[in-house]
């Protein structure tokens, strides 16, 4: 009896996490700006073209953001943020990978020049 018991309970256990394996992968990341330091509330935007599905969250205080139960297969994935133009990527998530897209908006080439530029004396 108490074997047919665990032979029971190994079956559903087996069962059980057989189901829990499912066609799903999550998304995470991190946006800074130009200095590097962490953008709080940008607006990230996934969408599948395929099907059309489409997920948006925003980052938290420390810049991350975290997407969970995404199917797999290619998506586009969109940065905003006011006063910062918007990013694009393209990705491919795949069953069991924690896929990771970190964003980093670059300076302007005209900030960059003029912050390179050597100083003139008056």
């Amino acid at each position: 009896m108490k074997f047919s018991l665990r032979l029971v309970g190994m079956f559903l256990s087996v069962s059980i996490l057989g189901v829990c394996q499912v066609d799903r992968a999550p998304l995470t990341g991190t946006v800074r700006d130009p200095s590097g330091a962490v953008v709080a509330d940008a607006k990230i935007s996934l969408r599948y073209p395929a099907t059309g599905l489409a997920r948006t969250v925003a980052t938290n205080a420390s810049g991350a953001y975290l997407i969970g139960g995404l199917p797999v297969g290619a998506a586009s994935l969109e940065v905003q943020k006011s006063g910062f133009r918007t990013l694009r990527s393209e990705l491919e998530l795949n069953v069991g990978e924690t896929k990771r897209s970190t964003f980093c908006w670059r300076s302007p080439a005209w900030i960059r020049q003029w912050r390179s530029s050597p100083r003139r004396n008056s």
